[in-house]
């Protein structure tokens, strides 16, 4: 994948500058805003609901994030890959703990969305790996 070679490439020049490099991403899109997804579906209950907001999903997030994994490969970089933290066995929350929405249109973080978002990546060792770099 070209954009994948570009990447790997643009860390390896970062290399020269910096001790060391973290690649955070990608994370979820999906087709349409969140608000009209969960609008169209809020008569259904909760777990009806999540399943509903996954058919939204676009699964092409997580082959990407193996490409990234692939062409980083080597390079010395930490790969942080977000989908695969937010979304265990293809499952992504549709709210944060607070019981916001997590993302506020297609693919980016609310502010509690936010922070559910460092719970699990402190939970599952990732935010220790972007803080230490291991």
């Amino acid at each position: 994948d070209e954009d994948a070679e570009k990447l790997a490439g643009t860390v390896a020049a970062l290399k020269a500058h910096v001790g060391r490099g973290v690649v955070i991403g990608p994370t979820v899109l999906y087709s349409t805003d969140m608000a009209r997804i969960l609008g169209g579906h809020a008569d259904l209950p909760a777990a009806d609901r999540q399943d509903a907001v996954l058919s939204y999903l676009d699964p092409e997030r997580f082959e990407m994030s193996a490409r990234v994994a692939a062409a980083l490969e080597g390079t010395g970089a930490v790969f942080i890959p977000l989908i695969d933290a937010f979304c265990p066995e293809g499952r992504c929350p549709v709210l944060s703990d607070a019981g916001d929405p997590i993302i506020f249109d297609r693919a980016h973080f609310t502010l509690s969305g936010s922070r559910t978002m460092a719970r699990i990546l402190a939970e599952t060792g990732q935010l220790s790996r972007i803080l230490e770099g291991s």
